[in-house]
């Protein structure tokens, strides 16, 4: 069951929603500064983990002066945002083609007159990478901030380390444990500042 964390939105952005493949996600926006409206807008994947979501980019957001900025909820994150919860049990996901297919809804829906540069934080560089390959007609630019080596990001995790870390993160005392600290304000706010 998610436990939505509570994150302060910034006035000036907007919270909005749109439809892939039956999930409802959303996305925060914020309109481009005066001058900046015809320049390409930017596209910001946020990091995943627990509690994560495109709150991810408030500080961004906040001081940002420039084009117009799109930052979506992945699919199963942004919660508190009213985006849909994932659970695996219920509905596999392919990783990270999901999240960078939910990613290209978001580009089509927009339909900007001109392209993105996306941006990625961390270990979602793949889905990035995924996005550009995939919707080259969309993405002008791509900036991997901080990403995974080239062999981390090319080499599968062994499905038995998949399955041994679900079952523990599933468990009834551990699992729960585990995603009670984890979700707790300090330890997001500590693994994300």
């Amino acid at each position: 069951n998610a436990r939505p964390t509570k994150i302060a939105v910034a006035p000036e952005e907007n919270i909005h929603f749109y439809d892939h493949n039956g999930w409802t996600l959303s996305y925060r926006h914020k309109a481009a500064s005066q001058g900046y409206e015809q320049m390409e807008p930017i596209l910001l994947i946020h990091p995943v983990g627990v509690g994560l979501s495109s709150w991810f980019w408030n500080n961004f957001f906040e001081e940002w002066k420039g084009p117009a900025l799109y930052a979506p909820d992945l699919i199963g994150c942004g919660i508190q945002n009213g985006g849909d919860s994932w659970d695996p049990q219920e509905r596999p996901l392919s990783f990270p083609l999901g999240w960078s297919k939910g990613c290209e809804a978001l580009l089509e829906e927009q339909s900007h007159p001109s392209k993105y540069v996306v941006v990625a934080q961390g270990g979602l560089a793949p889905v990035a990478i995924l996005l550009a390959s995939r919707c080259p007609h969309a993405v002008s630019k791509l900036v991997l901030a901080s990403p995974p080596t080239w062999e981390d990001m090319v080499t599968p995790i062994p499905e038995k380390e998949i399955s041994q870390n679900y079952k523990f993160l599933t468990s009834k005392i551990l699992g729960n444990l585990a995603f009670g600290l984890l979700e707790s304000r300090w330890a997001i706010e500590f693994f994300s500042n």
